[in-house]
């Protein structure tokens, strides 16, 4: 494929499974098209492939988002036909998904990509793509634990915590020997009833092992290692931080990992720092 036809998104380091074109090429081969151009009939591309008009609307363009991340982590190459901005407004939410760069940086990067193609002038977005793009919220991966000790006088809380995670998030609680407790259960429960995907993470019996039995030790490092997954932003509920030695470690651990922190009393949300 020339370089003079078609344009790769080298700035991902995915050149070998997406590329973009105007249009697309009879002659090559790829296991999906996707097709974010209005101007472009159905019958003019071959079967199997997928359209997802992105222009003003936010579900079908988060949905695009979504499919491209699966088919690129299933291996398979794809080809995108898009026109005009509507490539561009693909590529920075994109950015923003698979990289997790801010808003700013996937605009910058954007803008880069852009002049790849046209050296002399300046990507700029109308007020109603530049509202779409600040609209896009990529998924969140979340993890949430506290106070082992309560009991409903969180829900409102956590409901609310929870009703604003974007489409496609995933929460994270710690449990042991299969029992949640605390704020975990009702995290548990509130999930299940906003059908929002939660994953239990165990402690095994075989970290107890290696912990030779502190229960306090193997905790740390289960939730350790949750926090090594990937996590986005960690949300803590809890009477009283600053005075539980355990929930207090844990948030101080993400912090020197560069995650964000949130915690909450029954009163207040705060950005944790120390």
């Amino acid at each position: 494929m020339d370089d003079e036809e078609q344009e790769y998104f080298t700035l991902l380091d995915l050149k070998k499974n997406i590329c973009i074109g105007e249009t697309f090429k009879q002659n090559y081969e790829f296991d999906s098209i996707i097709n974010i151009n209005p101007e472009v009939e159905n019958k003019l591309l071959p079967n199997k492939v997928y359209n997802f008009i992105i222009k003003n609307n936010d579900s079908i363009l988060f949905d695009c988002i979504e499919f491209v991340v699966e088919l690129v982590l299933c291996q398979k190459s794809i080809f995108i036909i898009g026109c005009g901005k509507n490539i561009y407004i693909f590529i920075m939410c994109f950015l923003r998904r698979w990289n997790k760069y801010t808003f700013q940086k996937s605009l910058d990067l954007t803008e880069v990509f852009y002049k790849l193609k046209f050296p002399s002038s300046k990507l700029k977005f109308n007020r109603f793509e530049l509202n779409q793009l600040q609209r896009y919220e990529p998924p969140l991966s979340v993890f949430m634990y506290g106070d082992g000790g309560a009991h409903r006088e969180y829900d409102s809380i956590i409901e609310l915590e929870l009703k604003k995670l974007p489409k496609k998030s995933i929460i994270y609680i710690g449990t042991f020997k299969g029992v949640t407790k605390g704020v975990c259960s009702r995290i548990k429960e509130l999930s299940k009833k906003l059908e929002i995907e939660l994953e239990e993470i165990p402690i095994t019996e075989d970290l107890i092992e290696r912990c030779n039995g502190d229960l306090d030790l193997a905790t740390f490092i289960r939730n350790k290692n949750i926090l090594d997954s990937g996590v986005d932003v960690v949300l803590v509920f809890h009477p009283d931080i600053e005075h539980s030695s355990k929930t207090l470690k844990m948030a101080k651990e993400a912090r020197n990992k560069k995650i964000d922190v949130y915690t909450f009393d029954l009163k207040i949300k705060e950005k944790y720092e120390f």
